[in-house]
Order: structure tokens, then C-alpha cells, then sequence
């Protein structure tokens, strides 16, 4: 999330709270029983209200997070709200093309330097989007998709900082891309 000034922070002020109170809760449940055990009821009796106050706080806490929540989404400028972006596996074919041309093998720097050179032109919006770790979205979904491309066979699994692309995967970055509606011939 984005667009409010400090906005993790207070985020992660609200989860902390959220945390604590939710282990005041458990340390009077705690000491109730204690008291309960050794035959304090009347104590006890007054620890249980404390907790179920702090169970009331902790709803609180909730709809107040739920509300810091709401405030970063509308403190967003209308270009970051729901911005178009390409699903992961949009990237498949794309990153093979991209690794075939490269002589079917690179380092993922290497590819993603020349992915971004090769595509950029068709980048969606919400494709440029910076992500954790101030990365674009383009570059972490290029990251996520080597998993699949692995387990399609369609590069190697190594644990070598190179992608190799395997014969399917050849096979895969030449195939015939599907037609969208717009390009059928009429």
C-alpha cells in the first residue's frame, strides 16, 4: 500500500497493538485460572470482565485497522488505484522468447535487462508499479514465473544464477501466440 505518508508505520503500530492486547488477553485468562484453582472465584470473576473488555478493544483495533486500511487505498492517486497489470502467467511466453533470444541462457539480471527492453512497449499500467523492495512489478513476476517455467520443464532447475531454457522450452517461446478478440480477421 501507498499513497499516505508513513502509512507502514502506522500500519505496523496498529498490528503491534493489536498483538499486545491480544496477550494482556491471554495473561488475565491466564491468572483467572490461576485464581479459579485455587478456589478465588470472586477474583477471578474480575479478571474475566477485564478480559472480555480487552476483547471488546481488540474489535476496536480491528475495525481501526480496517479503517487506516480504507484511508491508504483512497489516499491513492487515480493512476495507483486498480491498475491494469499482466498476470503471471502472461509472462511465460514472453520470458522464453525473451531467454531463447538470448542464446538460451542467462543470468536473470541479464534477462530481465533485455525483457525490459524487448517489452516495455506493451507494459500494462499497473506493470510498472514499484514493489516491495522498490522493484517494479514487471521484475518480481518475471521472478515468480522462473517457479512455473521450472515445473513446466521449460527451463532447467539448477541452483545456477543462470536460466537455461530446455528443448520444451524452445518449443514453448515459438509457439503461436493466442489471438486476442480485437486481431481475428473479420
Amino acid at each position: 500500500m501507498s499513497g499516505v505518508p508513513h502509512g507502514p508505520e502506522v500500519d505496523k503500530t496498529i498490528r503491534e497493538l493489536a498483538r499486545q492486547a491480544k496477550t494482556a488477553q491471554t495473561e488475565l485468562n491466564r491468572q483467572a485460572g490461576t485464581l479459579v484453582a485455587k478456589g478465588h472465584y470472586e477474583k477471578a470473576e474480575t479478571l474475566v470482565a477485564k478480559a472480555k473488555t480487552v476483547d471488546e478493544f481488540q474489535a476496536r483495533v480491528r475495525a481501526l485497522r480496517e479503517e487506516w486500511r480504507q484511508i491508504r487505498r483512497d489516499g491513492r492517486s487515480a493512476g495507483q488505484q486498480r491498475a491494469q497489470s499482466t498476470p503471471l502467467w502472461e509472462y511465460y511466453q514472453p520470458v522464453l522468447e525473451t531467454l531463447q533470444a538470448m542464446g538460451g541462457r542467462a543470468r536473470r539480471a541479464d534477462l530481465e535487462t533485455e525483457f525490459e527492453s524487448s517489452h516495455a512497449s506493451v507494459f500494462k499500467p499497473g506493470d510498472t508499479d514499484v514493489m516491495a523492495g522498490n522493484v517494479p512489478r514487471w521484475q518480481k513476476m518475471i521472478r515468480r514465473a522462473r517457479k512455473h517455467l521450472i515445473e513446466e520443464g521449460f527451463i532447467e532447475d539448477s541452483s545456477s544464477p543462470f536460466w537455461q531454457i530446455t528443448a520444451e522450452g524452445k518449443r514453448a517461446a515459438k509457439a503461436q501466440k493466442p489471438r486476442g478478440k480485437e486481431e481475428k480477421p473479420g
